[in-house]
């Protein structure tokens, strides 16, 4: 009898209920919670182990570039290299070391410059076999040029003892939306500690194990946020459903110096499922995510708690009072003093009400717009301080280069009247001239053509 798969899903398929007796609730973050860039995540993915007795821990670490040191070469290739280790310790309960091993960080640039944090990310992963049980897990980090250090020893693990004759999942991690098109896709986990980057096309994959050979497959799917349940049900997958790979289980991949996974064939009573989430759709918020699978008479359970993030949001829109007064040069003066009235509640209420009149994609939850606005501050921020105004967005420069962004071409002069620079924009049509007549680097706009 050829198994049938029934998959039904839940998350925005535009239900929304708000029972507590349906669903468990999601932890409720706390204000600036996944706002702030972190200089490392990892994560533990647990899955069976080929090694009899064995169960096998993954870690998919990212470390942020802005921690390591670039130091010049030797090489006519290359100018810079940034250089580092990183250690991963798998403890047991009692505090023998079990597993260990060690990557060497080492990436060429072209600059020496100071990396900008949240912005460029070096990734791995690393492998372990081990017997079932509690693990403290200890994740170093070491620059080798200023033999800086960040060591984190809190965290314990547990590797499952997978059972060999009932039906069983394995905890879900949530990885980005793979390309279905032609061979079983490459597998690459989100790889944010957990969390998943907000705006981004998101699945979640577990894999399955034990299932019988005669019995269909039902997996069942919902996640909540603080004060919603999302839900949707899908009984004939497609494309954009999801899909299990019955047959295959999952093996440690390196895809560009990115961790992956691949599908590897297995045996008929293993599967590898990819659930989507449209979490592209949500809001910086925690979240709870129910997976179960039945066949048969046989069920299983997973939970994961999980947030999301934005790692590279800028700087200057965590401080919501700040990200309101940057919008002077976009807004009337009356504009912007409805926008900073009233409670903070409503103060948020106005300023989202504002983005999301100009969203140019209003079915996703991040606003490129917006983003796109902001970043500028952050770069007109620190480009154009001078030693009379450290804050570059509130001068001439800085104003243009947030309305316009960089200009098609720069040119600089030194005449009688001082230091010159004519900025121009080619499809705006437009040509700004400032000048520095104290020679000082406090440039004021002269001239708008």
């Amino acid at each position: 009898m050829k198994p049938v798969f029934v998959l039904t899903f839940v998350s925005l398929a535009l239900v929304q209920s708000t029972s507590a007796q349906s669903r468990e609730r999601a932890p409720q973050l706390e204000p600036g919670a996944n706002l702030l860039p972190k200089l490392f995540h990892y994560e533990a993915v647990n899955r069976p182990s080929e090694t009899p007795g064995h169960s096998r821990m993954d870690i998919c670490y990212r470390i942020d570039l802005s921690f390591f040191v670039a130091v010049r070469t030797e090489s006519p290739e290359t100018e810079f290299v940034r250089k580092g280790d990183v250690l991963v310790e798998l403890i047991d309960s009692l505090g023998v070391s079990r597993a260990r091993d060690m990557d060497i960080i080492s990436v060429e640039t072209e600059s020496g410059e100071s990396v900008p944090a949240g912005q460029q990310w070096q990734d791995g992963l690393m492998s372990f076999s081990l017997p079932p049980g509690l693990y403290t897990l200890v994740f170093s980090v070491e620059d080798r040029k200023s033999t800086r250090q960040m060591i984190e020893r809190k965290r314990t693990v547990r590797t499952r003892d997978f059972p060999s004759d009932s039906l069983f999942v394995t905890h879900p991690f949530l990885i980005s939306l793979p390309d279905f098109s032609g061979a079983p896709p490459e597998i690459h986990p989100q790889n944010f500690g957990g969390a998943a980057r907000f705006g981004s096309r998101t699945a979640c994959v577990v894999c399955i194990g034990n299932i019988p050979e005669a019995d269909s497959l039902r997996i069942d799917c919902s996640f909540t946020s603080s004060d919603s349940l999302y839900q949707w049900s899908s009984r004939e997958p497609t494309s954009q459903d999801a899909r299990i790979f019955r047959g295959f289980r999952l093996s440690p991949g390196n895809s560009a110096g990115r961790p992956s996974y691949i599908l590897e064939s297995s045996q008929e009573s293993e599967a590898v499922a990819i659930l989507p989430l449209p979490l592209e759709k949500f809001p910086i918020d925690g979240y709870s995510l129910r997976i179960s699978a039945t066949a048969g008479a046989s069920r299983s359970m997973q939970t994961l708690q999980f947030a999301i993030t934005w790692p590279d949001m800028p700087r200057s829109l965590r401080d919501p009072v700040s990200a309101l007064n940057k919008m002077r040069y976009i807004t009337t003066e009356d504009e912007l003093d409805s926008l900073e009235q009233g409670k903070e509640k409503e103060r948020r209420a106005k300023f989202e009400h504002y983005w999301a009149l100009r969203d140019q994609t209003p079915e996703t939850a991040y606003n490129e717009v917006m983003a796109e606005y902001y970043s500028r501050v952050d770069e007109a921020t620190t480009r154009f301080s001078t030693l009379r105004q450290p804050e570059g967005w509130k001068t001439d420069r800085g104003r243009i280069y947030i309305l316009y962004g960089d200009p098609t071409n720069t040119e600089r002069k030194l005449d009688p009247d001082g230091y010159k620079e004519i900025w121009s924009y080619q499809k705006a049509g437009k040509l700004f001239v400032f000048v520095d007549r104290s020679r000082t680097g406090d440039y004021v706009l002269n001239s708008v053509q």
